[in-house]
């Protein structure tokens, strides 16, 4: 049954997404008021709830990471079927992992956002999709596309030779993971070309879309997920950032925790509508984003203008204040020729920048640049490096500290 339930769950996606904001925001309405009433009457966290309208949600406190985990069994409903959950794990990558609880209706309905958002970003069915990704992670199952999966840990060289040998529609991994295949397709001449490149759980810069353009002969998209969530958003044709508004509302909070509505950067909080095991009301992420007006390629949809990448990150100062890492980080993507980096902080005096380049660069202008960009101060190193080390989800972490 869960196929069919699927299928409708998709074209009822399509359907939607054509839809106004306004159209949206009435639906987002009506879904958030009986997830509010279930989660009032059923889960003893949120033990007399009332919201009757979506701005209602302006005077709920935000659910953090650290509160979830203080309170997790306190969010799980009464009314789920434990033999019906199926855990999903969070990686850990960002602090102690996590155990999210969902049933089969959110599975379903994650399995649909999904699939909606891939065909849209032009998978077909029947499609050969080559996914690389760690060992620990679950191989995508689909009855509507042939994946083929493989581990990071696989050399280049090993993993091209089997993308040759399948001739894939779709190549779906990190974007810090392509970087390293389009470089060594370039040098060793595979001569690989792939229709389509979707890329993930990294932020995407621009010189890297470029080599994967190049390398590939590729149409780059985009997307945006998390564990406790599934599909957040989607890149179309356009280059905007979809959000799936007909399944979750999403807020961008203030330092001081007040919704920001001018499109500036703050912290993203997020509420599944559909997520009734184990509601999940204005939850931190751990994002910095800012909310875009809408697309011109007519979706009605809300979009996700940028993703700066993880908050509560920072370089520790030769003063000992912090000083948020995404300054940095922000400053480096936009630096031409630069394809991949790692922030080390080896000191409070001392920052190591680990580099993958296109074409060489110069050491001296990025630690200039750096430096101009820092409040105080540091000692800069740059290494020009082959690969990054990864972190245990296969992902590798932009800024490690070894203070």
């Amino acid at each position: 049954m869960r196929i069919p339930h699927t299928l409708w769950r998709i074209l009822e996606l399509k359907r939607n997404q054509w839809k106004s904001q306004d159209e949206f925001e009435e639906m987002q309405q009506e879904q958030l008021v009986k997830l509010a009433d279930h989660a009032s009457l059923n889960v003893p966290y949120y033990k007399n709830l009332k919201i009757r309208d979506i701005d209602d949600l302006a005077d709920l406190p935000s659910l953090t990471r650290s509160d979830f985990l203080k309170n997790k069994d306190s969010l799980i409903s009464r009314t789920a079927n434990m033999n019906d959950l199926i855990v999903r794990k969070t990686s850990g990558s960002s602090g102690t992992p996590m155990k999210v609880l969902i049933d089969s209706k959110e599975n379903t309905y994650r399995s649909a956002n999904s699939y909606y958002a891939f065909s849209e970003a032009g998978m077909n069915l029947l499609d050969d999709v080559v996914f690389i990704s760690h060992a620990l992670s679950s191989p995508p199952r689909s009855a509507f596309v042939n994946y083929h999966f493989f581990d990071i840990l696989e050399t280049e060289r090993d993993l091209l030779r089997q993308i040759k040998k399948i001739n894939p529609n779709i190549l779906w991994a990190y974007p810090s993971i392509l970087v390293l295949l389009a470089n060594r397709n370039q040098k060793e001449s595979f001569n690989i070309s792939i229709p389509r490149i979707f890329t993930q759980a990294e932020i995407l810069s621009a010189p890297a879309r470029e080599l994967l353009k190049r390398s590939f002969n590729s149409e780059i998209s985009d997307f945006y997920a998390s564990m406790e969530f599934g599909r957040i958003a989607w890149e179309c044709e356009e280059g905007s950032m979809h959000l799936l508004s007909d399944s979750m509302i999403a807020e961008v909070l203030d330092p001081s925790g007040k919704p920001i509505k001018n499109g500036k950067p703050g912290r993203l909080v997020l509420t599944q509508l559909f997520k009734y095991a184990m509601p999940l009301i204005r939850y931190e992420i751990g994002d910095e984003v800012s909310i875009g007006t809408k697309c011109k390629c007519g979706r009605g949809s809300h979009i996700i203008s940028s993703i700066k990448g993880r908050l509560n990150v920072h370089v520790v100062l030769p003063s000992g204040n912090l000083y948020p890492a995404t300054f940095v980080d922000t400053l480096l993507r936009n630096l031409p020729n630069l394809l991949e980096f790692q922030i080390v902080q080896k000191s409070r005096d001392l920052l190591l920048i680990n580099v993958i380049e296109s074409k060489p660069m110069d050491p001296s202008q990025i630690a200039k640049a750096i430096n101009l960009a820092m409040p105080e101060p540091m000692d800069i190193e740059v290494a020009f490096v082959d690969s990054i080390k990864r972190d245990r989800s296969g992902k590798f972490t932009h800024l490690i500290s070894e203070l």
